[in-house]
């Protein structure tokens, strides 16, 4: 899996791309995600598009405000490089999947079908209302904490958080391994994650539900009875998992009400990694997006 650079009016961007037998589906990556992370999915015919957002791994840091509208903006920079002119699908992970939710409502002409894969929800604000006794989980910890690791170097970050791989990404190539690691140990992914943080809630409040175009979309939820367990066994209170995982399904299956004749799947057995916990899955539904338009 390569990569190449392309300079766009907002900076230069890393991406990845496979040109196949499909509309062409263009991959949003959650906070902190790498493009590399859609691996699997480049073994497809699928027509593929992942990319880093401005501070991730080699893409040029956009000394911004970390907004949903502001990446919506440069998706449509990197398309107009590419001379990519034809409707697409996006397929958003996470975080990744606001910003799809947000570019659909302002460029609705661009698109032509979204997968949001547990999503962030218009409504997250309902998220931030649960109680949380764990401060680590917190935005207000994180925007703090990449504050910090935004002014160290590649090598102190390399040793205050000694990054290591998930057990999937170890099975790749060692190439992406070491370009994943790279990634992780960036101080401009914290300028940027800590950004996307800051202004996620009122970037989300903008956004009116009511004009979210009505077009193929597939919603597909984690499995939270799998993710509480996760949750719990990491030390987290059952009571507050409970709470969380009920707020959490409701605003994902209210996702699936956005437009008329919506498909909801639950990714059984996997958290909130959906993409990587349950490749197969993702590539399926998107292919049959693909297939339907």
């Amino acid at each position: 899996m390569e990569t190449s650079l392309i300079s766009t009016r907002d900076g230069v961007v890393e991406y990845a791309r496979r040109e196949g037998n499909s509309i062409p589906i263009v991959l949003l990556s959650g906070i902190g995600g790498s493009l590399f992370e859609w691996r699997d999915f480049f073994e497809t015919d699928l027509n593929i598009l992942s990319y880093n957002r401005a501070g991730y791994g080699q893409s040029e840091w956009a000394n911004k405000e970390r907004t949903v509208e502001e990446a919506s903006g440069e998706l449509i920079s990197l398309l107009h490089s590419l001379g990519l002119q034809q409707k697409i699908i996006l397929a958003g992970h996470s975080y990744g999947g606001l910003i799809a939710q947000d570019f659909v409502i302002r460029h609705p002409e661009l698109v032509f079908g979204v997968l949001l894969i547990d999503a962030t929800p218009m409504d997250v604000e309902r998220i931030e209302e649960i109680e949380n006794s764990d401060e680590t989980s917190t935005n207000a910890y994180w925007i703090k904490k990449c504050a910090t690791y935004a002014k160290m170097t590649k090598e102190e970050l390399s040793a205050e958080l000694q990054p290591e791989l998930p057990e999937l990404f170890r099975k790749w190539e060692d190439d992406i391994q070491t370009a994943l690691l790279d990634h992780d140990t960036s101080p401009d992914l914290y300028r940027a994650v800590g950004s996307e943080i800051r202004y996620m809630v009122s970037s989300a409040n903008q956004l009116d539900k009511s004009n979210f175009p009505n077009l193929p979309l597939t919603v597909i939820g984690r499995d939270g009875e799998h993710a509480s367990k996760q949750q719990i066994k990491a030390g987290t209170p059952a009571n507050e998992v409970v709470t969380f995982e009920k707020v959490w399904e409701e605003l994902i299956f209210e996702q699936a009400q956005l437009a008329t004749g919506s498909r909801y799947i639950k990714a059984t057995g996997s958290g909130h990694n959906i993409p990587y916990d349950c490749p197969e899955l993702v590539i399926k539904e998107v292919s049959r997006l693909s297939q339907e338009l």
